[in-house]
């Protein structure tokens, strides 16, 4: 996941790809630990205008000649891919646009659904489970795969039930 603050505005389609670039040389390391699952790539903002609202559509699926696989293919063949590499990731990889608020509003209605608690008061646990996600990712940019720190079910709800 990747944010930035609303006045710096949309991202760039070169900025997007140095992101899939970086996961696309880090997931070599993932299969190797054996861990699965598709990669997906997390905007808050918009890519200079364009929101990727549809989950799990791979880059392979933008039209020919996208800025973002433009960018992406030239970045990734400076950084050593080859083309079966870059072909092969287009095809797993995907983007989606996710701002802030709508994930947040989401949260809060679903914790006070869960806990039975008013909108007001499930605000105080999205605002906690954010601050435990941002805790892990910094942790995480300074750790090794295998000492990755992440949140488990079980993580969220004592999050929850504590802060509820």
């Amino acid at each position: 996941m990747k944010s930035r603050q609303e006045r710096i505005g949309d991202f760039t389609a070169p900025e997007v790809a140095e992101h899939l670039v970086a996961m696309a040389l880090a997931h070599a390391k993932r299969v190797q630990a054996r861990l699965e699952g598709r990669p997906l790539l997390v905007l808050e903002r918009p890519l200079e205008g364009e929101w990727f609202t549809q989950w799990g559509d791979p880059l392979s699926d933008l039209p020919r000649g996208h800025r973002l696989l433009q960018a992406f293919n030239v970045k990734a063949a400076k950084a050593g891919l080859t083309k079966d590499e870059i072909d092969a990731w287009c095809n797993a990889a995907s983007l989606y646009v996710l701002p802030w608020r709508a994930a947040a509003d989401d949260t809060r209605t679903a914790v006070a659904q869960r806990l039975g608690l008013l909108p007001v008061a499930a605000e105080a646990v999205v605002l906690a489970l954010r601050s435990a996600v941002a805790r892990r990712a910094d942790a995480n940019a300074e750790t090794t795969l295998s000492g990755a720190a992440g949140l488990s079910r079980t993580n969220i709800a004592g999050i929850a039930t504590e802060v509820a």
